[in-house]
């Protein structure tokens, strides 16, 4: 559900006039997003998006005066950059002012040439164990999503049913939805949450640095 709202980007006094240009009409959504700056990649909770800018939860502190590029679907890229930070959300604004309106019927279009819009998937790299019956192998995670998981492995087939253990997450049973060329998708019979997934995905890039 999207709620309209007439009031402003409203932040804290301390972050000082940098943030008052965000003080334009804007939308209250809850929408996952990709983020990216400079080697780190990871998920931003989009809580308030304006022509101007956005507020979203990050789940790390990040630097004020850093650009970011936001991706929250096929066709949607925002360049951006931080303009206030505390140590889970951060306040942005466009490089160039977006058409609000435009922005959100694209995120509304679940659907682009017969594909469907899949959750934000972070492309980091870490170690897991893949478990078929007696079976236990190690394999390499490409990249992720709350629903599901593409691995670098060989020997899979689709519809096998597997358990998966990524390094910093639970076990998670999993059904091979495709598996060619040594790699594999695996979709989770039970989705990992947003902000679990966000702080893996810091956690693990900290670990891989």
């Amino acid at each position: 559900m999207i709620f309209k709202l007439a009031s402003a980007l409203r932040r804290p006094d301390r972050f000082g006039s940098a943030d008052r240009r965000l003080d334009t009409r804007h939308v209250t959504i809850f929408r996952p997003a990709l983020i990216t700056l400079d080697d780190f990649e990871g998920l931003c909770m989009v809580r308030n998006i304006s022509s101007s800018g956005f507020m979203g939860s990050v789940h790390t502190r990040l630097p004020i005066g850093q650009r970011i590029t936001l991706q929250t679907h096929f066709d949607l890229t925002l360049n951006a950059q931080i303009v206030w930070a505390d140590a889970t959300h951060i306040g942005a604004i466009f490089d160039t002012p977006i058409d609000i309106d435009e922005v959100l019927a694209i995120m509304s279009c679940r659907h682009r040439d017969g594909m469907v819009q899949r959750a934000p998937r972070v492309s980091i790299r870490c170690k897991a164990t893949l478990s078929r019956g007696e079976d236990v192998m190690p394999v390499e995670v490409l990249d992720m999503s709350q629903s599901g998981v593409k691995i670098a492995a060989k020997g899979l087939k689709t519809g096998e049913i597997v358990n998966i253990l990524v390094e910093g997450l639970d076990s998670r049973r999993a059904t091979v939805q495709w598996a060619n060329d040594g790699r594999a998708g695996l979709t989770f019979f039970r989705a990992v949450r947003f902000e679990e997934l966000a702080s893996w995905a810091i956690d693990t890039h900290q670990r891989n640095s």
